[in-house]
C-alpha cells in the first residue's frame, strides 16, 4: 500500500532527530500550519522549550527536503499521501 511506503520513506528520513521532526510533521498534518503553533506543540511533546533558532533550522531542513512547504504564511505537508501517512500511521 502506497501510505505504507510513504510511512517507511519518512521513518528513514527521521532517523536522525526522528522525534523533533516526527512532532513537527504532526503539528502540521493536524492543521496546525503556524510557526508559532508548530514550534508550541514541539515544545509541549518535549516538556523543554526550544531555541527558535534550533526550531528554525528543523522546520527548514523540513521545507529544503521536500516534505513541508510554505503557502498563504502557513506551512503544509507538500505531498497529500505523505500528510494521511503521518496522521494515521505514524
Amino acid at each position: 500500500m502506497a501510505s505504507l511506503q510513504a510511512v517507511a520513506e519518512i521513518r528513514r528520513f527521521l532517523e536522525r532527530s526522528r522525534e523533533r521532526y516526527y512532532h513537527i510533521l504532526k503539528a502540521i498534518a493536524l492543521g496546525l500550519d503556524r510557526w508559532s503553533e508548530v514550534k508550541g506543540y514541539l515544545e509541549a511533546k518535549e516538556g523543554i522549550e526550544i531555541d527558535d533558532s534550533t526550531f528554525n533550522t528543523l522546520l527548514k531542513t523540513l521545507v529544503k527536503l521536500g516534505f513541508v512547504e510554505r503557502k498563504d504564511g502557513g506551512y503544509l505537508i507538500a505531498d497529500p499521501l505523505v500528510a494521511y501517512a503521518v496522521r494515521r500511521k505514524l
